[in-house]
């Protein structure tokens, strides 16, 4: 499949919503509902995403380079061995999101939810994944998930 644009990505998603293995790099797509779409092997490399809905999509082994996702509604999408590198997830959704062995490097959390914290597993060093993740855990008590202004000092 070759690189498409906005409208045929509407088209698409209007229809069976495939777009495995798409070209989607560079494009805006924000407030677009891709909820249950197959987006595969797709490269979204650079794309905007913001605030569009993507609940239950197959984003397993997508490239998400330097993607923006900011407040996008990623429950329970399928993100196993996605590359969301330099990505920004500024407040999005994703609860219930299989992150299996995704990669997060100087990804962008701040106000994002991920629970159950436990699901985030990565090929990383435990010391490069809590890294990764420093802006959720100040912002999740990763035990109990419980969010709050009060936290106990280190």
């Amino acid at each position: 499949m070759g690189e498409l644009s906005r409208r045929d990505v509407i088209l698409c998603l209007n229809g069976h919503g495939n777009l495995s293995g798409a070209d989607l790099s560079n494009l805006d797509l924000s407030f677009l509902d891709f909820s249950g779409a197959n987006l595969r092997r797709a490269n979204l490399i650079g794309a905007t995403l913001n605030q569009a809905k993507m609940v239950g999509s197959d984003l397993s082994e997508a490239l998400l380079w330097w993607a923006e996702l900011i407040d996008t509604d990623l429950r329970e999408a399928n993100l196993v061995r996605a590359n969301l590198d330099h990505a920004c997830l500024t407040g999005a959704d994703l609860t219930d999101a299989n992150l299996t062995d995704a990669l997060f490097r100087d990804v962008n959390l701040d106000g994002a939810r991920i629970t159950p914290l436990w699901k985030v597993i990565t090929r990383q060093s435990p010391d490069k994944a809590c890294q990764a993740f420093r802006p959720e855990l100040r912002e999740v008590d990763a035990q109990s998930g419980d969010t709050g202004d009060e936290r106990s000092a280190a």
